[in-house]
């Protein structure tokens, strides 16, 4: 089935896309955020321990609120119909699975600023201040396709870990497939080593280990969230202006991942670079080509 994927020279164009466009929009709402930003830290006078772990964890919070509302609203007025994925009744996750993922989820936010301050103090051996200036334009989109590679080998290659072997999936990534037919909360509904090695690492190690100044981690982070929440909700927006003429939206790594999660198999990364490359992307091409020839015959 290997002439179902794309071309060397589609994959190839895929690839330089997924390191040039995302990573320079970010770069220019970093620059575009920093003076706000150095307004807000002269105001509150904190120690940078404080001002990293408000940083953190208002990168967290918003998106989260804002992007859930956002589709909890579409699905109970029945916004934006036609993007919905197929989903069969059984698919649809219970009030009892929401429920817990939600406590889950408050958890999570209450905890994230107390563990963003102590790893400031006592893991990052050296820390940025909050006062760091910001790299050029260039340096800062460098950081971010870096960051954007670092999270696609990291994410892919632990994922993958978590299907290939029996007991990691049973005791550790079955959690997260208790949703069948995702919603945006089941993003970050999965157990504390999958939380740990498959989402926190691969998403933040670059940025820590470049120690790059706060508005990039926080944008960052920001993007990476909405991304991952968009993934995982049921949505793909593909045909509308946004994703179509400035690729703001994510309409095609939200197809990628339903289908992991529907069909749970294959696409194991965050888009099709390293599915491409080692082939683990073919009953979700075989999926797309019987829905086009069905298609095509009605």
């Amino acid at each position: 089935m290997a002439s179902l994927y794309p071309s060397r020279t589609e994959a190839t164009l895929k690839f330089c896309t997924l390191l040039t466009r995302g990573p320079f929009l970010c770069a220019l709402v970093s620059h575009a955020v920093y003076p706000l930003y150095l307004k807000l830290i002269n105001r509150l006078q904190w120690s940078d321990a404080a001002v990293f772990a408000l940083v953190t964890s208002l990168s967290h919070s918003i998106p989260y609120v804002v992007t859930h509302s956002f589709f909890a609203l579409c699905d109970k007025f029945g916004w934006f119909k036609r993007h919905r994925l197929p989903r069969k009744q059984a698919q649809l996750p219970s009030k009892q699975l929401i429920v817990r993922t939600l406590i889950q989820a408050a958890v999570g936010q209450l905890t994230t600023p107390v563990i963003a301050y102590l790893m400031y103090k006592h893991v990052l051996r050296s820390p940025t201040s909050q006062n760091a200036p910001m790299p050029s334009l260039t340096k800062t989109w460098a950081h971010f396709a870096g960051a954007t590679m670092v999270n696609e080998i990291g994410f892919y290659t632990v994922h993958r870990i978590l299907h290939e072997f029996p007991w990691l999936y049973k005791n550790i990534h079955k959690q997260h497939h208790q949703y069948i037919g995702t919603i945006s909360i089941a993003a970050e509904y999965a157990a504390l080593p999958e939380e740990i090695f498959a989402a926190t690492l691969p998403t933040i190690g670059y940025m820590m280990w470049a120690r790059v100044p706060f508005p990039i981690f926080a944008v960052w982070l920001i993007n990476r969230l909405i991304e991952t929440y968009e993934s995982h909700s049921g949505y793909c927006f593909r045909d509308t202006w946004p994703a179509r003429w400035f690729g703001l939206l994510n309409a095609e790594r939200a197809e990628f991942h339903d289908y992991h999660h529907t069909a749970n198999v294959g696409n194991f990364g965050t888009n099709i670079f390293l599915d491409y490359l080692l082939g683990t992307m073919t009953p979700f091409l075989e999926s797309k080509q019987r829905a086009a020839t069905q298609k095509n015959t009605n």
